[in-house]
């Protein structure tokens, strides 16, 4: 009898914990208790896409929905949710491509879109962006509560966005010394409409093209060029983590100025590629592990074979040519997949001093060598020192943007040689899905005869003053203007970019 009793007890018991569990997840219909599997927020988003061709990086979503728009049928039941009162017409993957190349923009989910074509911006807000907006006023986006047991991993995972930046050539030699940084002891203003990118990207880029050593005496038309050591303090406030040194004006200084160089930028921590003593310390890679994801940088010269000294102690520059601009030495660029294993590099960016001065297409020899240096592990090249922006292109999915132009130089003699552009690449789970271009112009002696720096400077003139003045009244001489789309320069400088490029992926 006690044991029956003792069982009824337990019995009671498990019953009444069992009853307690499910009060919170369960519903009652009736006298029927049936549980209530747990759910979570799922977010479906969706990105507009265009060709690289259709110029503005930022669109309303009034200016969208007046668009003509595409999109994969698998995305069918977020937009008519969204955008229930807006036409869109449903093509295959095949025709996708050729329809956004015609004109039409797109609205794809994040898995299809691909870098080779353009990200845009809503209203200001990019969804590559680290600074993305997550709290549901992006307008493009369609929330649900889904059951957890319907769920995948993927949709749980918490996305890794990554941006890098970078700018084309440093020159602050020259004029650019004699006439502004030195003369203003201010080695950081120039970079002012830029600072933003340089700040937030999670490594910045560019190719100082030049020595810093010492404090030189600034010449005149001189073509020997090296820049103040209070460069190196500059280059670090404004934000650059890694520099290519490999120009074909390293070694303008003697073997000094490189030793000087490479200690003023250890001084102040920034890395950099290119340059050594010997033939290892050249190709040696600059890595930068962003949780776990090492990116490293190479850099070499294509143009000035005389500051190469291989086989040397002498310092140099690498090189992955025989002769300047000619002949690639494979044997070099070989070496660049044992490079990637040994320093367990995830990513491998080649920066490029290279090509043809005054000029907007990439030679053969261009795009020979960034072929060879992708088949050879590779996974993103930018280049400059033609002075002039050049085409960008797509070979085995991985992009060559073969010239940036000039960022800080005192080349203002030429409109082509003052309109450049810096970019921005956006990383989703270390995959490469958007490149932005951000057109830019200096003005100097040969537009204006009056310099505002000093009143820029003093505070008198804000950079939006700068953005709606007309530079033949004055500008800040060699500070290069990132231009807003609406800019007919803007349009001219991607022309120029978009006249040889191409976007085959």
């Amino acid at each position: 009898m006690r044991r029956i009793l003792l069982f009824l007890l337990i019995t009671i018991t498990l019953l009444l914990s069992l009853a307690f569990l499910f009060k919170v997840s369960t519903t009652h219909t009736d006298n029927i208790v049936i549980p209530v599997e747990e759910s979570i927020e799922i977010k479906s988003y969706l990105i507009p896409v265009s060709s690289f061709n259709y110029y503005p990086n930022s669109i309303s979503m009034e200016e969208l929905v007046a668009e003509k728009l595409v999109a994969l049928p698998r995305s069918k039941d977020v937009l008519d949710k969204i955008l229930p009162e807006t036409t869109i017409e449903y093509v295959s993957q095949e025709e996708l491509k050729v329809r956004i190349d015609d004109g039409v923009l797109a609205l794809l989910d994040e898995q299809g879109v691909t870098p080779d074509l353009k990200s845009l911006s809503i209203n200001g807000d990019l969804f590559w962006s680290k600074s993305f907006n997550t709290d549901n006023t992006y307008p493009l986006v369609y929330v649900e509560q889904k059951p957890i047991s319907q769920v995948s991993n993927k949709e749980l995972l918490e996305h890794k966005r990554v941006e890098l930046f970078f700018t084309g050539e440093i020159i602050p030699a020259r004029a650019v010394d004699r006439l502004a940084l030195n003369k203003n002891n201010n080695y950081t203003y120039m970079y002012d409409f830029f600072k933003d990118e340089l700040n937030s990207a999670d490594i910045s880029i560019g190719l100082l093209e030049n020595p810093i050593s010492g404090d030189p005496f600034p010449c005149t038309g001189c073509m020997s060029f090296v820049g103040d050591a209070r460069n190196a303090l500059g280059l670090k406030e404004v934000g650059f983590d890694i520099l290519s040194l490999a120009g074909n004006h390293a070694g303008d200084g003697g073997q000094s100025a490189f030793a000087a160089t490479i200690k003023n930028l250890d001084e102040q921590g920034i890395k950099h590629t290119g340059v050594g003593n010997s033939d290892e310390t050249k190709l040696a890679p600059a890595i930068i592990d962003l949780d776990g994801w090492r990116i490293g940088m190479v850099s070499a010269d294509t143009v000035a074979s005389y500051y190469w000294n291989p086989g040397t102690n002498y310092y140099g520059t690498n090189w992955f040519s025989k002769k300047s601009n000619a002949e690639i030495d494979m044997d070099r660029v070989q070496l660049l997949r044992q490079l990637k294993e040994d320093n367990d590099i995830d990513y491998l960016i080649a920066y490029m001093s290279w090509g043809v001065e005054y000029t907007n297409k990439a030679t053969k020899f261009q795009q020979d060598l960034a072929h060879a240096l992708i088949d050879n592990g590779v996974d993103l090249i930018v280049g400059s020192h033609p002075h002039w922006v050049q085409n960008i292109e797509f070979y085995e999915e991985t992009p060559i943007i073969y010239s940036l132009g000039n960022f800080l130089f005192d080349q203002n003699h030429t409109d082509p040689t003052r309109q450049a552009m810096n970019v921005m690449l956006y990383y989703y789970d270390n995959e490469l899905k958007s490149i932005e271009l951000l057109p830019h112009l200096s003005c100097g002696p040969f537009i204006s005869s009056r310099n505002i720096t000093d009143d820029y400077l003093a505070g008198n003139i804000s950079m939006e003053d700068l953005m709606v003045n007309n530079e033949r009244n004055g500008c800040v001489y060699f500070q290069p203007l990132q231009l807003d789309q609406v800019s007919p320069v803007y349009k001219t400088i991607l022309d120029r970019v978009m006249q040889h490029s191409s976007f085959n992926y």
